[in-house]
C-alpha cells in the first residue's frame, strides 16, 4: 500500500493506494491522529485506488470519523470503487460517511 498525504487549505486529502486492511489501518489512523493534534481535524480520505476494503478497514474508518466529530472535525470519503460502495451500502455505513465522486465536492463541503 502506498499513502500520500497533501493539504488543501485547512484540509488534509489522504490518497491510499493498494488495499485497506489492518496493516494499513493503523498508518492511517496514525496521520489522522498526528493531524489532529494539530488541529487539522478536516480529513478526506481519497479511496479512489483502494482495490479492497476489510473490517479492519471499514472499523478504522468509523472510528476516525468519530473521533474527528468529538474535536469538531469531519472525515469524507472520496471515490470509492463499486465494490467498496457496495460494503457501505450493506452495512448501512452510506448514512455515516460524506461520500463524494469528486474531490472538488469534499473540499466545498468543508467549506461551507
Amino acid at each position: 500500500m502506498d499513502i500520500r498525504v497533501r493539504e488543501n487549505s485547512d484540509i488534509v486529502i489522504i490518497d491510499i493506494d493498494g488495499i485497506l486492511t489492518s496493516y494499513e489501518s493503523k498508518k492511517i489512523d496514525e496521520i489522522v491522529s498526528e493531524n489532529v493534534l494539530k488541529n487539522r481535524n478536516k480529513i478526506i480520505i481519497n479511496l479512489d485506488n483502494v482495490s479492497h476494503i476489510d473490517s479492519s478497514g471499514m472499523e478504522t474508518l468509523v472510528s476516525i470519523k468519530n473521533n474527528l466529530v468529538d474535536r469538531k472535525g469531519n472525515l469524507c470519503l472520496v471515490n470509492p470503487n463499486n465494490s467498496i460502495k457496495k460494503i457501505l451500502d450493506l452495512t448501512k455505513l452510506t448514512k455515516q460517511f460524506s461520500i463524494f465522486s469528486i474531490e472538488d465536492d469534499a473540499v466545498n463541503y468543508f467549506s461551507n
